[in-house]
Parts: structure tokens; C-alpha cells; sequence
């Protein structure tokens, strides 16, 4: 008998074999591991689900988190989409030191069929259709959707709901799970969504997001220091074919923005082409992303953070937005709210390694080594320079240069650019000759250097040294 898998509560249906929450027909936004919590829930009919039943649920046998803090974090995540007070819940009700239950009624909808991925790409695509300013074509679902009233109104212009940028449900997938890549959601390598954004584009060679995609992970490659010149050329060509394809999408000048700055060392283009993506799609929270990037590499800080502010608007529960403000704070020199935010995206995703990065440079700014190199630890490999360095400083210079062994024996990787983590570490050495070299030599290599040896603390040793900034000047380094 096939299991039941759509459920009406309070006001709300949900979906778990699509992945759709509704509230009174409208799609509501949650997490992946709210909506598998509030599944669990659901399924357990008003019982009560152990905390143990939910660690299960939620991350399966490969929980790496302190997990209390991560239970309640995504119990609070639950709650926020649902509207839910939990001081004075009615929806969900906490059991304490044993786990929760829903405190409505929960009632069983009829089964219903679902054949294809076609089905549930289309079901899934209408959450993410109104999330990124889109409304589905008649062609496709016989409903459009209406645009989603939970989301504030633009700070600039009007965003215009345009129509549903491929006809092709598997393309939308496979797009989409590129931007899960490319996003740095779970610390993974950016240019891994490449494979994603080529088969969206060869699934639907007029589907513009998608060559905008693969432009965008061309342009990672090329930074990265990974077959530069072709990367390059190959981000250009997609570029201009999502351009030639429409030229009003959104995300489309954004590629073009950074191939302006990031190739060209165009920033009065990449600014027009920016303004231009705002005007289009003011309410798309990967426009202000990208947009506060490169305000925060031009070190116009105050800027950046007032459109990273409108991105976590947009998308209060995106890590990445909450992750990003916290190193642009970082960069401001504005530590004690570094630390303060790069916490906060830590409470929407416990194991989030780009934040664990951020706080351990936070806390090495403000003298607390020993919790640096605790924030270094988790955060891993995108880390490994940083701990070293944080190593040496703390006076565990054999520890510090087990690291440096360990990354001067491996080719450039996709996170940490080998060359630049080499040299960090060598700034916590006190080697500023040798920190230089391998600069140079990741330079040297195609590697775009960071923009932060203009203004993080911790490469302070180098611009004293005799020589920087006339090799700052040589390799264009952003902000220049």
C-alpha cells in the first residue's frame, strides 16, 4: 500500500514527497532540514517525536554538529515559517528534555500520483519560481502564480514578474541544483555546479539563467587559477550567449558585471551592469549578493552591507547572505559585529565553514587565539592557511609548519588557492620574504589574489615589507 504523503494542518498543507509547504495555497519558504523536522512532525500525527527520531530525520548518521544547538536552531527555523510563537506555541509544542509534537489536528489528504521527475521538478519549481521574481507560464501549470506578498517591496524599482525562463522542467532542475552548489551553501567548491549549469543549458540551449551559470563558474575556474585562460574565454562565450538570449534577465548582467571586473578590471562597467541587474529584479536576493561582493572588493563597505542587508530581507533564512555580512564587517574592522553575525548564520546552519572561518578571523583580530584556532578547526580545509598561521602566533610553530608541508606538497585547490594559504602562514612565521614569493607565485599561476591584503589585519606583516605595494600595483589586486 503506497504511504501517505500529503497532510493538512491549521492552516497549512504539506506536500513531503514534493517538498511543498503551503499556507492557504500559497508556498511558504523553509529550510531542508526545517521542512524534514516539521515532516517528521507531520507523519508522527500529534505523537511525540524524540529528539533522537528528529536527529535522525534531520541529518541521518552523518551528524558532525553539536546537536542539541542544531535541533533547537531548526525547531526555530520551523517555527518562523509557520508563524509560530514558541512562548506561547500553538502549533508546535515542546516536551521538554524529550522532543516535540504538533498541537493541532493533522488530517490526511487522499493520495495522488506522481510519475515523473517532471511532476515534482514543477511542483518544486513553483516555490523557487516565486522566490526568484518568476511566475509560471499557462503553458506549463494552467495557474500562474502569483507573485509571493512575503517578501519586502523593491528599494529601487518596481520588479516586473516575468514569465518562466524555460520550458523545460528538467533544465529548471538542474539549474537550481547548480545554485545550490555555487551558492557555497555547504562549503563545497563553487565551480562544482558547472556540470549542473551545462546539462540545464544542453537540456534547453535557449535557457539564459543557465549560460549565465556556467559563465559565473567559468569565472571561479579562472579565479582559482585553473586553466585561466580558457576559463576565461569560456565564461565570455557563455556570457554573451545568456545576453543574446535575454537581456532581461537579471542574473545576466550580473555575469556580465563580473566578467568586467574580475577579467577586465572594468569596475565602472561592472557598477552599470549591476545598477542594471537591480533595476530588473530588485527583489532577487542573488543580485544583491553578488552586487555587495564586489562593493565589499572596492572597499566601499558601507554599501556593501546595506545591500547585503536588503539580500537578508529577501531571504531571511539564507546562511549565505548572513555568512557574507559577517566578512564584510570583518573587512570594515568592525570585529565584535563579525563575531555577532558570523554566530547568527551559524545558528541557521551549525556547520557552516565559511562562517567558522569568519568568526576564527574575528576572534584572532580581537587577541582570542585559542578560540580562533577551536573556529579554524571546524571550519576545515577552506581554513588551512588560517589555522596555521593562527598556529604559529600561539607560539605551535611545528604544528604550523606541518600544515604549510602538507599544502606545499598539493596542487592549487579550489578553496584556499594553495599559493595564498602558504603565504598566510608564512606571515604568522614572521617570513614576510617568503610570504611574498608564494604570492607571487600563485600570481603567477592565474590565482586571482584576494583584495583582503589591502585591509585584513592579518596581512599587516607584508605592508611593511619593501616591495608590496609595487607588487599590489603589478598584479592588480582588487580595490587597486
Amino acid at each position: 500500500m503506497q504511504q501517505r504523503t500529503r497532510w493538512t494542518f491549521a492552516d497549512f498543507e504539506i506536500d513531503l514527497k514534493t517538498g511543498v509547504l503551503c499556507k492557504r495555497g500559497q508556498p511558504v519558504r523553509i529550510g531542508r532540514q526545517a521542512f524534514r523536522a516539521l515532516a517528521l512532525l507531520v507523519s508522527k500525527g500529534g505523537t511525540l517525536a524524540t529528539r533522537e527520531e528528529l536527529q535522525q530525520a534531520i541529518w541521518g548518521d552523518r551528524v558532525h554538529v553539536d546537536f542539541e544547538h542544531g535541533l533547537n536552531v531548526c525547531i526555530r527555523q520551523v517555527r518562523a515559517s509557520l508563524g509560530d510563537d514558541a512562548t506561547g506555541s500553538q502549533i508546535i509544542v515542546t516536551c521538554p528534555r524529550e522532543g516535540y509534537r504538533l498541537g493541532v489536528p493533522v488530517k490526511g489528504i487522499g493520495h495522488r500520483s506522481w510519475p515523473s521527475v517532471q511532476q515534482w521538478s514543477a511542483a518544486a519549481a513553483l516555490v523557487v519560481c516565486i522566490g526568484a521574481g518568476y511566475r509560471l507560464v499557462p503553458s506549463v501549470t494552467g495557474n500562474p502564480a502569483a507573485p509571493s506578498n512575503d517578501v519586502p517591496a523593491p528599494l529601487h524599482s518596481p520588479s516586473v514578474a516575468r514569465t518562466w525562463p524555460t520550458q523545460s522542467l528538467d533544465a529548471y532542475e538542474w539549474y537550481w541544483r547548480g545554485r545550490a552548489y555555487y551558492d557555497r551553501s555547504t562549503g563545497r567548491k563553487p565551480f562544482a555546479a558547472l556540470p549542473y549549469f551545462e546539462k540545464a543549458a544542453a537540456l534547453d540551449s535557449g535557457f539564459a539563467l543557465a549560460h549565465a551559470g556556467v559563465a559565473a563558474s567559468y569565472l571561479e575556474r579562472a579565479a582559482a587559477g585553473i586553466d585561466p585562460v580558457e576559463s576565461a574565454l569560456r565564461a565570455k562565450q557563455a556570457a554573451q550567449r545568456a545576453l543574446a538570449l535575454d537581456a532581461g534577465a537579471a542574473e545576466t548582467h550580473v555575469a556580465l558585471a563580473e566578467l568586467s571586473y574580475r577579467l577586465d578590471d572594468d569596475e565602472r562597467t561592472a557598477e552599470r551592469e549591476f545598477v542594471r541587474a537591480v533595476e530588473l529584479d530588485a527583489r532577487n536576493a542573488y543580485v544583491r549578493q553578488r552586487y555587495a561582493t564586489f562593493l565589499r572588493e572596492q572597499r566601499r563597505f558601507d554599501a556593501a552591507l546595506e545591500q547585503i542587508g536588503v539580500a537578508q530581507k529577501l531571504d531571511p533564512l539564507s546562511v549565505i547572505s548572513s555568512w557574507q555580512k559577517a566578512d564584510i564587517l570583518f573587512l570594515a574592522r568592525r570585529w565584535e559585529d563579525a563575531l555577532a553575525q558570523a554566530d547568527r548564520a551559524l545558528e541557521l546552519d551549525p556547520t557552516h565553514a565559511w562562517s567558522f572561518r569568519t568568526a576564527g578571523q574575528s576572534l584572532e583580530a580581537l587577541g582570542r587565539r585559542d578560540e580562533a584556532i577551536e573556529a579554524y578547526l571546524k571550519a576545515g580545509q577552506v581554513a588551512f592557511g588560517h589555522l596555521g598561521r593562527a598556529y604559529a602566533l600561539a607560539g605551535r610553530r611545528d604544528a604550523a609548519r606541518e600544515i604549510l608541508s602538507a599544502l606545499t606538497r598539493r596542487p592549487i585547490d579550489e578553496l584556499g588557492h594553495n599559493g595564498v594559504s602558504v603565504a598566510y602562514i608564512y606571515t604568522g612565521l614572521g617570513e614576510p620574504e617568503k610570504a611574498l614569493e608564494w604570492l607571487e607565485k600563485a600570481h603567477n599561476d592565474g590565482v586571482r589574489l584576494p583584495f583582503s591584503l589591502r585591509v585584513a589585519p592579518q596581512w599587516e606583516p607584508l605592508r611593511t615589507s619593501r616591495g608590496f605595494d609595487a607588487f599590489l600595483k603589478k598584479t592588480r589586486v582588487a580595490g587597486i
